[in-house]
């Protein structure tokens, strides 16, 4: 019985020093990204926006969970990741933007999700489940926009998971990446513009190479471009179609598809109308 009683024990510490090694890196990992989400938070320069909803140190790990507020709904965190700041959206419901006053023009933006990094960043959003972003206004004279990265971020991309579903309603633009790159890998998106007659209100907008990768796209711009690479110099950039379906329309007077670089189309198809 002693035999028997002192192999198990044996069996017990040879089964704790194999799994000793696997649990120490996931540990480490977890304290690696813990490590620089804290740091990337604790700069108050650094600006993301869920709807209304700052995200900070003390929502980042369920950003909606704690909102007492009303008007979005669903799950989302945020962390930093390999160095790059990432936002996961699960089932996201935002009616509540975040508003900010427009320095050059007499009214207010409201956006669905907005961010602004202290200094050059990117972004990763991931999608799963059915996301809705359809933000409302206060009076008249101000203006919806969708998902917004300032100036400061260089790159932009949107990862959906197999079944994964965006969409998007606002006045102005729809996607927009204003410092740099833009990129959709995976997911269906169904974006709607529906005024551009103050500002531009382009369905996607970036100043960077475009991408649209394994992703169905519908984009529909009722007072401009539907898509709009606004790159320079020209000859550097490119708006690059992959594995995807995408059917865009523009306005009366605009072009379904602007490209100011390359146009580089494989394995997919592209239907585009306008003025």
């Amino acid at each position: 019985m002693k035999t028997k009683r002192i192999w198990a024990w044996v069996l017990c510490i040879v089964m704790l020093l194999t799994l000793a090694p696997v649990t120490g890196l996931a540990s480490g990992a977890d304290t690696a990204w813990a490590a620089e989400t804290e740091a990337w938070l604790s700069n108050t320069d650094n600006k993301l926006y869920v709807g209304e909803i700052r995200v900070t140190a003390d929502n980042a790990a369920d950003i909606i969970g704690s909102y007492t507020g009303t008007g979005i709904t669903g799950t989302a965190y945020f962390r930093v990741e390999n160095g790059v700041p990432t936002l996961y959206l699960s089932g996201v419901t935002i009616e509540t933007g975040f508003k900010i006053y427009h320095y050059s023009r007499e009214w207010y933006n409201f956006y669905g999700i907005y961010y602004k990094p202290a200094s050059d960043d990117s972004l990763k959003i991931h999608f799963s489940g059915r996301n809705m972003i359809n933000v409302s206004k206060d009076i008249a004279e101000n203006k919806t926009f969708g998902i917004h990265a300032e100036y400061d971020c260089e790159n932009l991309e949107f990862i959906g998971e197999e079944g994964a579903y965006l969409g998007i309603t606002a006045e102005q633009q729809i996607i927009a990446a204003s410092g740099g790159a833009l990129g959709l890998y995976g997911g269906e998106y169904n974006l709607l513009s529906e005024n551009g007659s103050n500002v531009s209100s382009e369905t996607l907008y970036c100043v960077g190479d475009l991408t649209i990768k394994d992703a169905a796209v519908t984009a529909v711009a009722r007072d401009d471009r539907a898509i709009w690479m606004n790159a320079y110099p020209y000859e550097s950039k490119s708006t690059r179609i992959q594995n995807s379906t995408v059917h865009l329309t523009g306005g009366a007077d605009s072009a379904g598809l602007l490209s100011c670089g390359d146009l580089l189309i494989e394995n997919s198809i592209l239907n585009t109308t306008g003025g």
